[in-house]
């Protein structure tokens, strides 16, 4: 059976609720929700609230001292307030969830509803000044009302979804401009280096300007791009420095040898000063136009030379170069040299000036030392100087023997150095310098000097001839004589060895 105050299971064998006191077939006079008056408020009596009887809890002074309140035993209170009558028959039975109070089986059933009940009567007397009629029906109203509707979520529109896809949609082309950004930037670097390195290879191959174009296009694509700047500069250099050495080439066609060396200097100087691969070609290619002007300037002056010395000094400007061409321009003026010399030797060989002839062969030999032809004629120049010697001094010998006899007191040698002086220039060249006369009766013809030089400690370093000036000489008369080295910076005196003359 349930109770018509609270709902709670009552047990059949209790007249009062345990748990709000309500005796069992009473009718429930609780006090019902809805308005009320002031009037009513005021002669109405409080609604009082019936609670279960604290065992540990000291009774009130007002309390009933006739009534005596036993504690219950294993008594479970809930603080779930009272609900009215109608709401107990609107709402369905609860199960009961609180122990049922244990029953003492030694005293009757009676006494124990009696003392439930006088318990909550006392109950209800201590509280009857605590609360007005308002607040309990308040509670009751409080407690009785079902509980408020859980607030539902406001509806979202369209605009509130579009506050998050918004920066999703951001976000995403973002991600698209960056990905199309890096794959331009890769394409781009892609072509830059196929470029950078078709324009290396051109320059490589000396196709300057073809390189500096493609370089040219790369700097299109990435203007400030560190690497493509220096191949540009380099390569703009290396194209004047190609460019100058076209007119140097010009200036050999057109015959303009010097101005072409002057240029080719300048251009070694500044390729000294650079290093690197594109340089290298360049290098090559003014070392070969330096051959070739010279080897040209050379053949060009060989034409005019027709002296031993100048045609030393064009053999020695060819020593450096061994090109094919260089060698045969080479032959040509060995050939020329063994001509000169044979001829020169010839006319000194008549006129008996065999040292000045031998002088020249050896000069010719110096610069063809293999030319069979020159040493034969050496050889046979050597032998018929001895033979005029031999002969000179014969006649020599007859002469003075002859003046002896036809003059006492003539002189032994018919030709007196009357003076001779040497010096050393500034520049280390050797002079020799000085008078001779003629003593004998008779005119000497095509006069020859020999002399010898000697350094500080009396060494002989070089025997030479020279020739006077005039070359023949009146009985009485007096001539000169000179001569000069360049290399004379050992050189310290000169000694006259004999005198030649011709028939």
């Amino acid at each position: 059976m349930y109770c018509s105050r609270c709902g709670k299971n009552v047990p059949p064998q209790s007249r009062f609720c345990p748990y709000c006191g309500l005796q069992r077939g009473a009718a429930d006079t609780s006090p019902t929700i809805g308005p009320t008056t002031d009037a009513e408020d005021t002669d109405q009596q409080p609604q009082q609230t019936n609670h279960p009887v604290d065992p540990e809890q000291p009774p009130r002074a007002d309390a009933d001292p006739s009534v005596t309140v036993e504690p219950l035993e294993d008594v479970e209170t809930t603080t779930e307030p009272p609900r009215l009558a109608a709401d107990i028959d609107a709402t369905p039975a609860e199960p009961n969830v609180l122990p049922t109070p244990a029953v003492v089986p030694a005293e009757d059933e009676t006494d124990v509803d009696e003392r439930i009940h006088a318990a909550f009567a006392h109950r209800s007397r201590s509280n009857a000044g605590h609360r007005s009629s308002r607040e309990t029906a308040s509670s009751i109203e409080t407690a009785g009302s079902a509980a408020p509707p859980s607030p539902q979520p406001p509806k979202r529109g369209a605009m509130y979804h579009l506050l998050w896809i918004m920066p999703l949609g951001c976000l995403l082309l973002v991600l698209l401009a960056a990905g199309g950004l890096y794959v331009y930037h890769e394409q781009t670097h892609r072509e830059v280096r196929s470029l950078i390195a078709e324009g290396e290879a051109l320059a490589l191959d000396q196709q300057l300007p073809e390189g500096l174009a493609r370089i040219e296009q790369a700097l299109v694509r990435q203007p400030e791009h560190p690497v493509l700047l220096a191949h540009r500069s380099l390569l703009l250099d290396a194209i004047t420095l190609e460019e100058e050495v076209a007119g140097a080439r010009e200036m050999i066609e057109q015959e303009q040898y010097d101005e072409a060396a002057t240029v080719i200097t300048e251009l070694r100087q500044q390729l000294q000063r650079r290093s690197g691969p594109i340089y290298e070609p360049l290098q090559t290619s003014l070392q070969s136009l330096d051959a070739e002007n010279v080897i040209a300037n050379t053949k060009a002056e060989l034409a005019s030379q027709t002296t031993m010395s100048e045609l030393l000094l064009l053999m020695n400007r060819l020593r450096a170069y061994d090109s094919e061409e260089a060698e045969t321009l080479k032959d040509e003026i060995r050939h020329k040299a063994a001509e000169l010399a044979k001829q020169a030797a010839d006319k000194l060989t008549a006129a008996h000036n065999y040292p000045s002839a031998l002088s020249m062969v050896d000069e010719a030999l110096a610069l063809a030392p293999d030319h069979e032809e020159l040493t034969a004629l050496r050889a046979a120049i050597a032998e018929a100087q001895a033979e005029y010697e031999a002969a000179a001094a014969e006649q020599i010998r007859e002469a003075l023997e002859a003046e002896q006899r036809g003059q006492p007191d003539a002189p032994a040698n018919p030709v007196e150095i009357v003076e001779m002086d040497v010096r050393l220039d500034d520049s280390g060249g050797f002079h020799i310098q000085g008078t001779l006369r003629n003593n004998a009766s008779q005119t000497l013809p095509s006069l020859v000097l020999h002399y010898e030089i000697y350094d500080q400690t009396d060494q002989l370093l070089e025997r030479h001839t020279m020739t006077t000036s005039p070359q023949s000489l009146e009985p009485g008369a007096e001539g000169g004589f000179e001569a000069y080295h360049e290399e004379g910076a050992a050189m310290y005196r000169a000694v006259m060895t004999r005198v030649e003359w011709g028939d």
